[in-house]
């Protein structure tokens, strides 16, 4: 039998599953009033099916968390749903001001790519010891941090021609050059331009993980199947008039390595619900790939007011699962991502609730669309200057 600190620590791992895009916290947050009862006319409109335990607590302002069923062993996935007393906009200013991303409680740093990615955008990026370890020790099929073969070639030049005194140094810069190309590639090129990992024997390729994981978690006529046809036509979104950037942010949990990642967040509207996709393109550690699609449905509460309707959809592929006991660690990590996703819409509303109330319902000084090219805007000329 394990003992109770060998316990502890298979759960703090877990968590370490939601590193990537759950930018969610767990930490206790009240969220304030409860929400006025949702109409359950919207609800039916919605048609998020909900039976009648769940909608009780949708009205009492309760947040529904239900499992997503996947078929695939390193797979998890889950569904949270939660009524915020704001109109969609102030969700949508939340994301794009980072704010929603900020506050969740283990981010500790993260800023936003430019419409054309610079290595300016990742000067302030922190590049911790850890890291840097495992920078110095990274070999192509054994390395404990996600790089693709290319890059660990790159370092492996690095640590034979630079000077001793001078190497963590360069491998802190070679790092933030890399996520910087990462970022230019999947700019131009979209998920076309995303290296495989190769930290391990078997090559993981990211898009097709991605392609893989909504496929399994949604049905062929969800949003999120939709929503992953726009991304692999990515950057040509001139016809779809959605918005979208990306985002580099740094995320720690307890005890366990940092985990820094880079996300692409894509916005649109369609027959009237906002949407958000949030598509993992690199994490350093954990997460192999992960989706994230909030769908935002606005109602009108009896006293006139519009409110919002948030379903929250994770799905994520760990390289934490499978193997030994595989079934059992996978059920293990579902229950802790419900109960993740459960605090995490919690303080995600409390997020929301205080930049309206703060704001009114526009956020002042937020930048405008970023990373979003359309079909005519190319940037091919920055990755001739890469040796792409």
């Amino acid at each position: 039998m394990p003992t109770k600190g060998l316990r502890a620590g298979r759960q703090g791992w877990f968590i370490g599953l939601l590193a990537g895009l759950v930018t969610l916290s767990q930490t206790n947050v009240t969220a304030g009033r409860h929400p006025s009862p949702v109409s359950h006319e919207a609800v039916s409109v919605a048609g998020l099916n909900l039976g009648p335990e769940e909608q009780r607590l949708l009205d009492t302002g309760g947040i529904v968390v239900r499992p997503l069923p996947t078929g695939h062993a390193k797979t998890i996935a889950a569904q949270g749903l939660a009524i915020v007393e704001s109109p969609p906009e102030t969700f949508l200013d939340a994301y794009r001001s980072l704010e929603a991303i900020r506050h969740g409680g283990s981010v500790t740093t993260c800023g936003r790519f430019s419409p054309v990615p610079t290595l300016a955008d990742v000067a302030h990026l922190p590049v911790s010891p850890d890291t840097l370890t495992e920078l110095s020790t990274a070999h192509v099929g054994d390395s404990k941090i996600k790089l693709s073969a290319a890059e660990i070639e790159t370092l492996t030049q690095l640590r034979q021609t630079c000077p001793a005194a001078q190497l963590r140094p360069s491998l802190a810069d070679a790092y933030r050059q890399m996520l910087w190309k990462r970022a230019l590639a999947y700019a131009t090129h979209g998920p076309r331009g995303l290296p495989a990992y190769a930290d391990k024997n078997m090559p993981t390729d990211v898009p097709a993980a991605v392609a893989s994981l909504v496929s399994e978690c949604f049905r062929l006529a969800h949003p999120a199947s939709r929503a992953h046809t726009m991304l692999e036509r990515f950057p040509r979104l001139d016809a779809i008039r959605g918005e979208s950037f990306l985002y580099w942010a740094v995320q720690k949990y307890g005890d366990l390595k940092p985990v820094t990642t880079v996300v692409h967040v894509l916005m649109w509207q369609d027959k009237g619900r906002d949407y958000i996709a949030s598509t993992l393109i690199y994490a350093n550690h954990y997460t192999e790939a992960a989706f994230v699609l909030a769908e935002l449905i606005p109602f009108t509460d009896p006293t006139g007011r519009t409110q919002t309707i948030v379903v929250y959809s994770v799905c994520l592929q760990t390289d934490l699962l499978g193997g030994q006991l595989g079934f059992l660690k996978k059920k293990f990590a579902q229950s802790k991502l419900l109960s993740t996703l459960k605090g995490g819409l919690t303080t995600l509303r409390t997020t929301v609730l205080a930049a309206s109330r703060a704001r009114g319902t526009s956020l002042v000084g937020v930048l405008g669309s970023a990373g979003f090219q359309p079909a005519d805007q190319k940037v091919e000329d920055n990755l001739k200057i890469l040796g792409f």
